[in-house]
This record gives structure tokens, C-alpha cells and sequence, in this order.
């Protein structure tokens, strides 16, 4: 939801909404247990107004949510910072336990400084005083919350009241700083001193909030240089790169990605394809280059970027209990679209288009695989986003499913950019009007499925079929009339293939036309002749890795190969005493 243009406020409140309800009953269930006169009109606190006691722990209840959320922030796994906030939370509590002793000899400023920094201790500091005035038998009310108990002791309840209050500002500010400068695996992160910069506050003054954008700009200047109308660009990569460590991932993407067209991001895995796109969602910070979404920069207006942008990540992100109106509902309201007529239409839109009508209110656990896959993509599409990522959104559906979800970004693509990451050239082949190859992080070439094949293609393939007794060599000299450097590519069975160059299809009329009036004489029932395809585009632009015939190029360095690695007889245990040892110790694990 984040990237999407969902401001990232909202997980924290709604986290705090979460916390603080359930920490809030809790607080209840204790006033009513300490408060309440239940035997012989006897209480914990009977002289104790409500309203001080119930304002104290409701200040303490939102310095812990606001601490916990700063200690959140601090580590990357939550399994982590779950046992660090555990150990701390109890030793927060034992700056009062020396304070107890020494009460007398603390000073105001020390017993405030050490409830604004550990929120127990200012816990048992508030409860401390609440005792006391339990013991003058007039209990902590409203009028005498700000006075303290006796003249020997400065401190007063309302003193305790405000310092937690500050301190849940300070742990909140901080927490909030913290995910800004390093948001941890995901997430672009800040300049240390972004507070400093206007830039960042003319986000929240409306006067100021006037964002150039890069479409406007590049219209504006083209209008200068001609009349013509340029196409409007969707996404346009400039130099885009990311290294970790010596790893280089992405080296250096340029390309431009129009309005009302799907473009394909074709390569193997390990490409940069899904390092690509988490670059351009914000996701992961380039190091060096840059991405315009929608005529804005994800450097320095990721979140203007981000309300354009609707993703179809790998995995689906599906709420399992929502069935499927209520997730094009959210996700469409998410996006902006405002109205209950809007809504409902968008629901009927991507519900038909789905052929849902009857499983509408069914929830997304209960679909197929295919059906979710679908359903991500409607929930990526719908909202009216003007640039929809697309990683990889057929896979682990079967043929049909693919050809219904084929027809929907067809169906789709009108005002949009829809960049799409695909293994199967077939889809490449029939939904990208422009297919970009990747190959280890670089843009080895793109273009339409028509350019690519003519200029990276390996030619045509002619297959014959031979009967009994078949001349392969009386074959090949009848080709060579018209095509002179051919020879067989590959005689399988009754096959027998020859690859055809682009420079001589001037001739393959006559080449045909012989082959006709000849196929008796040859031996040959009869014969096929196809066009590049795109997946001998894509080994055409791989080829530095493989040798002829298609295998792997050996290393150069000598090393062992893995088939010898895994089956060297030399690495396996005879001993018999040394073998149940490994079996014991492989069932304990």
C-alpha cells in the first residue's frame, strides 16, 4: 500500500489505534479492580478520584506504544526487536528501584529526567504519589494533582502527567526520523539533515506546493523544436543502476516507456528485472541514475510518483479473509477514487472482467491460484493508476488462465504504461508492443517483436520432411542454387532443418516454387518454413555465454565441475562408526 502513494502516517496510527484500544481496556480492567468498592465498601484506592488516576495511565499508555515503536524502528527483523523491547521493558524499571531508596536525596530535575527517559519508572514514580495521598486519606483528585504531597517533596502528579507527554513526543520524533534516514531494506532513504531542506515542507504549505514536472517541461520544449505531437512517456529510466557491494545488479538502464503501450522486460532470472521495477516503485534506492514516473522524479518526488502507480508484485498480496468486491473497494478508494457510483462501477468493471459475478462476496482464500493472480492484477489496475508494474503476473497460472489474463492488459492498456517482466516469450511475443532483453543488469537491445527478430534474428527455418531413402546431399545442392553458403542444420529423424539468412528471402519464391516441382524427385513429403522467433532473438543477444550447440562454456580457471563435485567418490564416509555418527547428528538437526 506504501507504494501506491499510501502515506506511510497511517501504518503508524493505525498500529497505535490497534495498541492503545487493547491497552486501554486492560487500564479499565485494572481501575475497576483497584477503584471499585466490592466487599464491605473496601478499595485499593478509596479515596482516589477517577479522572487523575485514568488520565495517568492513559498518558502512560501512549509513552509505551511510542517507545515501542521507536525500538521497532531500530532492527530489520521483528523477532529481533520483539526480545530486545521485552529486556528492556523490564529494565526500564529499575531506575526506580534505586530511586525508591534514595527518594529523599533526588532532586525534582532527576526524578523528572528519569521518568522521561524509562517510561516504568515514571510508572512507579506516578503510583508512588498516588499512595502518598492515599495516606493523607484524601486520595489524588483533580484540584490536588498539582500540588505536591508535602513540603519536602517537590513532586506532583501533573509533573509526571507532562513528562511522560514529552516523552512520547521524543520517542515518536524519533522514531519517525530514524525510518526516514534508514528505512532498512525497503525504502529510499533520506538525507540526515531532509528536516533542513524546503523542499521537504512545501509537501505540507499548499502555496508552495507547485512540483515541476518532467512531462511538462519535456512538452513544453518539444513544442519549441516542432508542431508534431509527441507520445507521451510513461516511465523513462535514465542511466539507472544499482551495485551491492561488488555486485553490479543494474549497469546503467536507459529506455523509454510510452503511454497506451505494454513493454516487456524480458531475462533470465537474475537479469535485474525485479531490481528494475523495486527501483522505480521506491523500493530500493538506485545507486546513481534515475527514474521519472509519470512525469515526476522518484529522487526527489517519490510520493508524487507513487499516486500514478498501481504493482502487481510476484507473490500476491491478497487480505484472505476480504473476498473480491471488498478488495477492488479498498484498493480503488486507496487510489482516490471518491463517490459510492465511482466505486461501484469500478467493482462491476474488474468483477466481469474477472467473470466473478457469482463469487464476488467469496474471500480470496477460498479462489484458485489463478483466480488471485488474477484478482492482483484487477486490484493493481483498478483506480484509474496511469502506470501499472507488472512482475512476472502469469506465473503459476495454466494456458487458459494466462490467455484470459493476456486479453485483460490488452483490454487494459488504453492510458496507461504498463511495464510487464515475463519469462515466456510467447507472451512477450503477443502483448509487448516494445520488449526490452535483459542480460546480467545491462539493456543488450529493444524494440517491437518485429524489429528485434529482424535485426537479431537468426533467419528462417526450413524444415523438409524425408521418406525412405531421401538424398540429404541432393537437398541441400538444390538449396544452395538460390541460398549458395547453406548446409544442414540439424538431421533429426525424418527432419531435416536448414537455417535460412534474411539477406537471401528475395529468392525464397523461387526456392519454394522448385522445391514444389521437385518434392517427389527428392524423397521429401513435404516442407515448413518459419520466421525468427523470439526466443532466437533472446539467445541471439546471450550468446557470449554459450558455445556452439548450446552448452555451457566450460570455466576457464579448471575448475571442478558440479557433477564431479557432488559425485566424487572421494567425499564419501566409509567408515561405518564415523556414517551413524552423521545419521545421528542429522536426525538431532
Amino acid at each position: 500500500m506504501k507504494l501506491i502513494g499510501v502515506h506511510n502516517w497511517l501504518h503508524w496510527v493505525a498500529w497505535f489505534v490497534k495498541s492503545y484500544i487493547m491497552l486501554m481496556l486492560v487500564v479499565f480492567l485494572i481501575m475497576s479492580l483497584i477503584m471499585v468498592k466490592f466487599y464491605a465498601s473496601v478499595a485499593v484506592l478509596p479515596f482516589s478520584s477517577w479522572v487523575p488516576v485514568l488520565l495517568f495511565l492513559h498518558t502512560y499508555v501512549v509513552t509505551s506504544v511510542c517507545l515501542c515503536f521507536m525500538l521497532a524502528v531500530l532492527f530489520s527483523k521483528a523477532t529481533t526487536a520483539s526480545a530486545v523491547a521485552a529486556i528492556f521493558w523490564f529494565l526500564t524499571y529499575i531506575p526506580y528501584s534505586f530511586g525508591y531508596y534514595y527518594y529523599e536525596r533526588l532532586s525534582l530535575m532527576s526524578k523528572l529526567l528519569i521518568s522521561l527517559i524509562f517510561s516504568n519508572s515514571a510508572l512507579g514514580f506516578g503510583i508512588h504519589v498516588i499512595v502518598m495521598w492515599e495516606g493523607t486519606g484524601e486520595g489524588i483528585t483533580w484540584t490536588n494533582m498539582f500540588h505536591p504531597v508535602s513540603t519536602d517533596d517537590s513532586l506532583t502528579l501533573f509533573y509526571i502527567i507532562m513528562t511522560m507527554s514529552l516523552g512520547s513526543i521524543i520517542f515518536l520524533s524519533i522514531c519517525l526520523y530514524v525510518e526516514q534516514v534508514f528505512p532498512r531494506e525497503y525504502g529510499v532513504p533520506r538525507r540526515w539533515n531532509f528536516l533542513c531542506h524546503k523542499n521537504y515542507w512545501r509537501q505540507y504549505v499548499p502555496s508552495l506546493n507547485i512540483v515541476p514536472s518532467f512531462q511538462t517541461i519535456l512538452h513544453g520544449s518539444a513544442k519549441a523544436r516542432s508542431c508534431r505531437r509527441p507520445r507521451e512517456v510513461g516511465i523513462h529510466l535514465v542511466n539507472l543502476q544499482k551495485t551491492y557491494g561488488e555486485l553490479k545488479a543494474v549497469k546503467g538502464i536507459s529506455l523509454k516507456m510510452y503511454r497506451n503501450e505494454i513493454t516487456v522486460l524480458l531475462g533470465h532470472n537474475g537479469a535485474g528485472k525485479t531490481t528494475t521495477i523495486n527501483m522505480i516503485t521506491g523500493i530500493v534506492k538506485p545507486t546513481s541514475g534515475t527514474a521519472i514516473v509519470n512525469g515526476y522524479d522518484i529522487r526527489t518526488h517519490l510520493a508524487k510518483a507513487r499516486e500514478s502507480l498501481g504493482i502487481c508484485p510476484q507473490n500476491n498480496i491478497l487480505f484472505k479473509e476480504m473476498s473480491v468486491r471488498d478488495h477492488i473497494i479498498f484498493f480503488s478508494k486507496l487510489k482516490g477514487i471518491r463517490g459510492a457510483k465511482a466505486v461501484e462501477n469500478e467493482v462491476g468493471k474488474y468483477v466481469t472482467m474477472l467473470k466473478l459475478q457469482d463469487k464476488s462476496y467469496v474471500a480470496a482464500k477460498k479462489l484458485s491460484g489463478g483466480m488471485q493472480r488474477k484478482l492482483s492484477l484487477c486490484c493493481a489496475l483498478c483506480g484509474n493508476a496511469k502506470v501499472v508494474l507488472c512482475d512476472e503476473p502469469s506465473s503459476g497460472i495454466d494456458a487458459a488462465g494466462r490467455r484470459s489474463l493476456w486479453d485483460l492488459l490488452q483490454s487494459e492498456k488504453d492510458g496507461r504504461t504498463i511495464l510487464l517482466t515475463t519469462h515466456y516469450m510467447d507472451e512477450a511475443d503477443v502483448l509487448g508492443d516494445r520488449i526490452a532483453i535483459l542480460s546480467e543488469g545491462k539493456l543488450q537491445c529493444h524494440g517491437t517483436s518485429f524489429y528485434l527478430k529482424k535485426r537479431f534474428g537468426t533467419g528462417y527455418l526450413l524444415v523438409c520432411i524425408m521418406q525412405s531413402g531421401c538424398d540429404v546431399g541432393a537437398v541441400t545442392q538444390l538449396i544452395r542454387k538460390y541460398v549458395p553458403p547453406i548446409k544442414p542444420e540439424r538431421v533429426l529423424g525424418t527432419e531435416l532443418t536448414y537455417r535460412l539468412p534474411n539477406e537471401y528471402s528475395k529468392k525464397f519464391a523461387e526456392l519454394l516454387q522448385d522445391l514444389d516441382d521437385k518434392c517427389a524427385q527428392l524423397q521429401l513429403v513435404g516442407y515448413g518454413l518459419s520466421g525468427a522467433t523470439l526466443e532466437d532473438v533472446f539467445m541471439a543477444v546471450n550468446t557470449d555465454k554459450r558455445v556452439q550447440g548450446g552448452a555451457e562454456v566450460p570455466p576457464a580457471d579448471g575448475s571442478t565441475d558440479f557433477k564431479e563435485l557432488v559425485f566424487d567418490s572421494k567425499t564419501r564416509e566409509n567408515r561405518r562408526f564415523r556414517r551413524c555418527f552423521m545419521f545421528w547428528q542429522g536426525s538431532l538437526s
